[in-house]
């Protein structure tokens, strides 16, 4: 990432962690941004993972959606720093249970992911 790059998402962060303190349990860079393989203009790939348990939500992969005010307000956040900043981010945001889960695009980010941040104790 280009120093634009690392301030957008510095700035996203603590955003989130300041919203959220208590909900958010890691933060995890991922994706071309992660590898180093990254195009001029890609975006930045962050998992955003929630403390606790998905409930049960109809099906598929994400167990938020946009009348959720958590996700609602995370995705709006992104807009924001397009604006400021010029760089686009993409979070993925899922609970610790749907983490734990084996799909491809988990596997990319255990295999590849960058830990940015992680509740510890």
């Amino acid at each position: 990432m280009d120093e634009k790059e690392r301030r957008a998402v510095q700035d996203y962060q603590r955003w989130l962690l300041a919203k959220f303190p208590q909900q958010i349990e890691r933060i995890v860079l991922f994706g071309s941004r992660a590898r180093g393989d990254a195009r001029p203009g890609a975006d930045v790939d962050l998992l955003i993972v929630l403390r606790g348990n998905a409930q049960p939500v109809g099906s598929g992969f994400y167990a938020l959606g946009a009348t959720d005010p958590l996700w609602r307000d995370a995705v709006g956040r992104t807009f924001d720093l397009l604006l400021e900043y010029g760089v686009e981010i993409s979070p993925t945001i899922l609970h610790e249970n749907e983490y734990r889960e084996s799909t491809p695009l988990l596997a990319h980010v255990r295999q590849e992911g960058v830990e940015l941040w992680k509740r510890t104790g």
